[in-house]
């Protein structure tokens, strides 16, 4: 993550805007050597509130466990299955 001055941040700060943007990087806002806040692009601010409200749902958090679960345990479907509305085969 990319470290500026609040000073720094303050005379460019359009150019600070723009590589958020443009690199999807954060920028630590600092004084007194510590981060006073950090920029970060809209999209990422989206895609990380998309994930909270997800998280905080216990149905699909315990989905995501499972899900996991059935990876390491390699107990998966083949995609072509689902794709072509197959029926999933049992494991033997």
């Amino acid at each position: 993550m990319r470290m500026c001055s609040l000073q720094e941040a303050e005379s460019g700060f359009s150019d600070l805007v723009r590589y958020v943007h443009e690199s999807g990087s954060r920028v630590a806002l600092i004084r007194d050597d510590k981060a006073m806040a950090i920029l970060m692009s809209a999209e990422e601010l989206e895609s990380l509130e998309e994930t909270l409200a997800v998280l905080s749902e216990a149905s699909a958090l315990s989905e995501i466990i499972e899900a996991r679960h059935a990876i390491k345990a390699d107990d998966l479907i083949p995609s072509a299955e689902v794709i072509l509305g197959q029926k999933p085969r049992l494991p033997s």
